[in-house]
């Protein structure tokens, strides 16, 4: 994927909220995360994503009613998780089918489907985006060279070997148009792809596959209260 931001456009989107809540009314914005999960179900092709999501686990993160959420980056990403070890999955922008230290993989290739489909963003009757290609957010990255094994002392040998590279920000997608999430209002995002009764998303027992909404930006909490909406100088108003 390799996106190369400068900062000069994140610095300008940054002050795009600043100006106002920053400067104006004393609550500067901060960069933030909202990361929503949906489990993967065999022959299921059409997964929404609730941002205002309740029950979360961990690392996952919502968005509250008072908050506006301006994005830099949107991703759409896969995730296998142990439960038995929660918090310790990867987020994937490939369908993961084998690996070098016997982690959980996918059971099949067919999930492969997903970056054949679409990603769409509506806010009320509002079409935000619209058969986005989610084909944007697969990224098989290119592997590191493999690391000496050690010697644990008592025969096992530790090391991962052969580890893919990664680096967040080049799993996501920057994003040139201007795309605000508030909590007043109701945003249904959706992804669609490909998909047929046969379909095998799974990756063993016991064992949850996932596929992850990432959107990465500035959050102002208060930021939706009705005062800002009012104001006829504030950018922002008509997305509360």
């Amino acid at each position: 994927m390799e996106h190369k931001i400068e900062i000069s456009f994140l610095r300008k989107r940054f002050e795009e909220v600043n100006n106002y809540y920053g400067k104006n009314q004393g609550i500067p914005p901060y960069q933030s995360i909202i990361r929503i999960e949906e489990r993967l179900k065999n022959g299921q092709g059409t997964y929404e994503f609730n941002l205002r999501k309740e029950e979360l686990r961990p690392w996952e993160s919502n968005l509250l009613r008072n908050d506006l959420f301006v994005v830099t980056h949107l991703g759409i990403m896969l995730s296998i998780q142990d439960p038995a070890k929660p918090g310790t999955d990867s987020l994937l922008s490939y369908a993961l089918t084998n690996s070098a230290d016997n982690s959980p993989v996918f059971a099949t290739k067919d999930i492969n489907a997903l970056y054949n489909g679409f990603l769409s963003v509506e806010t009320g009757t509002v079409v935000n985006m619209s058969n986005f290609p989610l084909g944007l957010f697969k990224h098989i990255p290119m592997v590191q060279p493999s690391i000496l094994a050690l010697d644990d002392g008592e025969g096992n040998t530790t090391g991962n070997l052969n580890q893919p590279a990664f680096e967040f920000l080049n799993m996501l997608h920057p994003m040139a148009e201007r795309l605000t999430l508030t909590g007043t209002q109701d945003h249904r995002i959706r992804i669609t792809f490909p998909t047929f009764p046969a379909a095998d998303y799974s990756a063993g027992e016991n064992i949850e596959t996932k596929v992850v909404f990432i959107a990465l930006g500035y959050r102002v909490p208060g930021g939706t209260a009705q005062k800002f909406k009012d104001d006829t100088n504030n950018p922002f108003a008509a997305a509360i």
